[in-house]
């Protein structure tokens, strides 16, 4: 309101999430509350963990294209400048997803670990999505990875937040098993005909 002054300070943070809370100081008894959603720093994510395994993302071999016929995909790696894998895509009018499967080394022991954390950006209006496939056919998926605004981001995904998809095969025991786990798969859905995906690193990481 005009002429209303309003205080705020910074009184508590979520390290995983990276949520900050603000508390409306003149109101301490009802306080004004505001989520701002951001992302860690490379260096302070791995600071959480006690172990981390980097994957080999510019290896474009372990890349398997997964896509409708509508899209029209174009992966490449390493790339010059920030990133190490991007993927270009061209969508003719449908049902616009593309989830290009990598194929993970044998070391790198995703049962038993915490999770995953993932340095990538995603430009154009769509819906970056982290896929684990278990040899079945279960996919469980976390989505949105993170914000699809052109910047790049540092997220924590911990494999407890993935969420079975009903469009993949059912799952018999009703749960992840990550020693199942033989692809991770990062792509999008798109609003939009045109989207860029691309990842500076990703890590296998135990809390």
């Amino acid at each position: 309101r005009t002429g209303d002054v309003r205080k705020f300070k910074v009184w508590n943070t979520d390290a995983d999430e990276k949520h900050v809370k603000i508390a409306h100081q003149t109101q301490p008894q009802n306080p004004l509350v505001v989520y701002l959603r951001g992302s860690a720093t490379w260096d302070g994510a791995l600071s959480t963990t006690k172990h981390f395994t980097e994957l080999p993302v510019a290896e474009l071999s372990r890349w398997h294209k997964n896509a409708p016929k509508i899209c029209m995909p174009t992966m490449t790696a390493p790339v010059e400048g920030d990133a190490l894998w991007r993927l270009e895509t061209k969508f003719d009018e449908g049902d616009r997803w593309v989830y290009p499967r990598f194929e993970l080394p044998k070391d790198a022991h995703l049962a038993g670990s915490s999770g995953l954390i993932v340095w990538a950006r995603c430009i154009g209006k769509a819906r970056p999505g982290l896929f684990l496939f278990e040899r079945g056919g279960s996919g469980y998926i976390v989505q949105p990875a993170f914000p699809s605004d052109g910047e790049w981001h540092v997220v924590k995904l911990p494999f407890h937040k993935f969420q079975h998809v009903g469009a993949t095969a059912a799952d018999p025991n009703g749960r992840l098993d990550l020693d199942q786990v033989d692809f991770i798969s990062l792509g999008l859905n798109s609003d939009v005909a045109e989207a860029v995906l691309e990842i500076r690193k990703i890590v296998v990481y135990n809390q």
